[in-house]
């Protein structure tokens, strides 16, 4: 029994194994007498991101910080090709991607910081610890050096990192 079906959705949907393009429709063969629902593709990327974009410019700037990082690409894609790009969104989606660039930037530099304060801290207790052992300090001014060195170290890496 032939049916017709029509695809208003974005996104090509399959009937009874043949394809409906988006925005078409046509006769399908639908087998016996029942009512056959479609079965519809599941949305790409493009087709959310084109959903998203039919938004005013003050409600996807609020959402742009909840997209990852593709998506904010495949925005800033299909903005630049609309027939009247939008200058302040395109800009809001700039300011977000140097947003997380610079987020990332901060959090790898911490993270060295640490790094690095974990690993004086360890040459600190070494030389507490030669010191201990050896005894006399004013014998051994070498190891004296080294732990005024590394609590030097260990106080300049405590302290956060000023931009």
């Amino acid at each position: 029994m032939k049916q017709f079906i029509q695809n208003t959705t974005s996104s090509p949907m399959y009937v009874a194994g043949t394809m409906v393009p988006p925005g078409e429709g046509m006769l399908v063969d639908v087998p016996g007498n029942a009512d056959v629902a479609p079965v519809l593709a599941v949305p790409t990327l493009a087709d959310d991101v084109a959903l998203l974009l039919k938004k005013s410019v003050a409600l996807l700037t609020a959402e742009l910080p909840g997209l990852n990082g593709d998506a904010l690409d495949m925005m800033a894609a299909l903005e630049n090709n609309a027939p009247q790009p939008r200058k302040t969104l395109l800009s809001a989606i700039a300011q977000e991607v140097i947003a997380r660039a610079d987020a990332a930037m901060t959090a790898g530099k911490e993270a060295e910081r640490l790094a690095a304060l974990d690993v004086a801290l360890g040459v600190l207790l070494a030389a507490n610890t030669a010191l201990d052992v050896s005894g006399d300090t004013d014998e051994h001014p070498a190891l004296e050096a080294a732990v005024a060195a590394a609590k030097a170290t260990v106080a300049a890496l405590s302290l956060p990192a000023a931009e």
